[in-house]
C-alpha cells in the first residue's frame, strides 16, 4: 500500500511585473499525498488518482518535490476514513 503522506516544502515564486523586492524567498507550502516513488534527490507525490475497471491509462495529479526542500514530511495515519452515508468510521 502507498504511505499517505503530509509535507510542507519550500516552492519556487513566480512573479511577473512586480517589485522585485518583495519576492526574494522561496514560498513556504504544504500538501498530502501518496508517496508514489523516492530517489536520491525527490519524491514524488500524488494527490489524485484514477482508480476502477475499465481505466485505459492510468493517470494522476501530482507534484516532484526536491528533497532539499522539503521542511517536513510526514506519515498520516488512516485511523479516520469517510465512507459514503456510513460517514467516518
Amino acid at each position: 500500500m502507498t504511505p499517505l503522506v503530509y509535507v510542507r516544502y519550500l516552492d519556487h515564486v513566480l512573479f511577473k511585473d512586480m517589485d522585485p523586492g518583495a519576492y526574494s524567498e522561496p514560498s513556504v507550502r504544504e500538501t498530502v499525498g501518496w508517496l508514489a516513488s523516492e530517489n536520491e534527490r525527490a519524491i514524488q507525490l500524488i494527490w489524485e488518482r484514477q482508480l476502477g475497471e475499465g481505466a485505459t491509462m492510468q493517470r494522476a495529479t501530482g507534484l516532484v518535490i526536491l528533497k532539499a526542500d522539503i521542511l517536513e514530511l510526514k506519515h498520516l495515519n488512516d485511523r479516520y476514513i469517510y465512507k459514503g452515508k456510513q460517514g467516518l468510521t
